[in-house]
């Protein structure tokens, strides 16, 4: 299974919160689906832009091996995961769509 948002617009936002049980220092890493209808997105996490702009498109579907997005320091309870759609790869079908399969959270 995976989270798969679809028929957004560039500018458009996706706001997920994520729990964690202690807070703490993490490196945040994450899977995501590449597909041939997938967008550029800006990621995230509690409101600290992530790099730059991340390009999803891939000519078949597939999954990513893990990304390391950085490290955090995280609130015990809820954590906020922001997608902000970008823009399209040339190549890609104009559908800007995304998709998380997990987010991992590793201890510092």
């Amino acid at each position: 299974m995976q989270l798969w948002w679809r028929d957004g617009k560039p500018g458009d936002r996706l706001a997920l919160g994520f729990d964690v049980e202690t807070a703490g220092t993490y490196e945040v890493l994450a899977v995501f689906t590449k597909a041939p209808d997938y967008g550029v997105h800006q990621i995230a996490v509690n409101g600290v832009v992530v790099g730059e702009p991340m390009d999803f498109y891939h000519e078949d579907v597939i999954v990513t091996d893990e990304i390391p997005l950085g490290v955090f320091t995280l609130a015990a309870g809820e954590n906020r995961f922001e997608v902000t759609i970008h823009d399209r790869n040339p190549l890609a079908v104009a559908a800007y769509m995304f998709g998380l399969d997990y987010l991992r959270l590793s201890p510092q």
